[in-house]
């Protein structure tokens, strides 16, 4: 399988930053070179949106995933809100039933394993998880695409815990498990 992997923001634009002052650019940057190196262990090919903390235009993110000729699309984002408090997980596809959904249900299943005290922050009224948005990554991506909110970055407890290894190599783990699920299940 060839899975495109896109970090979120990066260069002039960081995204959002906490309170103590973690940009949502490096969260993603670090946690996307360490699902690479997952999916490549597994014997995928992957290809990232960036490498490095450079600028890359949403229209860019999806062509180089089109270019690439990915089976599938993970954004990888955090989620901020003025409201400090807010905090969940989010799991994003385009509106209506799409061959994302079930990548998205898959990868929510596989967050929810790995923070089970987390709030999972569900759209149920179409009868999935997802929630739907008309995101240009996602709308301009051949491939079956997700975009992951992985936590609020702006309530100080989350950012708190974004600067660990230990959370960050869980959500890795997380979405791996969840795209690899969705993989076997495509397979079967």
């Amino acid at each position: 399988m060839k899975i495109f992997i896109d970090p979120g923001h990066g260069g002039s634009d960081p995204g959002a930053i906490g309170l103590n002052g973690l940009r949502e650019c490096d969260v993603t940057l670090d946690i996307a070179k360490g699902l690479a190196m997952l999916f490549s262990a597994a014997g995928h090919l992957v290809c990232l949106s960036r490498n490095n903390d450079k600028a890359v235009s949403l229209e860019q993110r999806a062509y180089l995933s089109n270019a690439f000729g990915a089976d599938a699309y993970v954004s990888i984002h955090c989620n901020a809100a003025s409201n400090r408090e807010a905090h969940g997980i989010e799991v994003w596809t385009t509106k209506g039933q799409t061959r994302a959904d079930q990548i998205a249900d898959c990868v929510l299943v596989e967050m929810a394993r790995s923070f089970p005290h987390a709030n999972m922050r569900r759209d149920l009224t179409d009868g999935d998880g997802d929630k739907e948005a008309n995101f240009a990554v996602l709308r301009l991506a051949h491939a079956p695409a997700i975009l992951v909110e992985t936590e609020f970055i702006s309530h100080p407890d989350m950012e708190a815990m974004m600067r660990t290894d230990t959370w960050r190599r869980s959500v890795e783990l997380a979405i791996y498990r969840g795209v690899t699920a969705w993989t076997k299940a495509i397979h079967a």
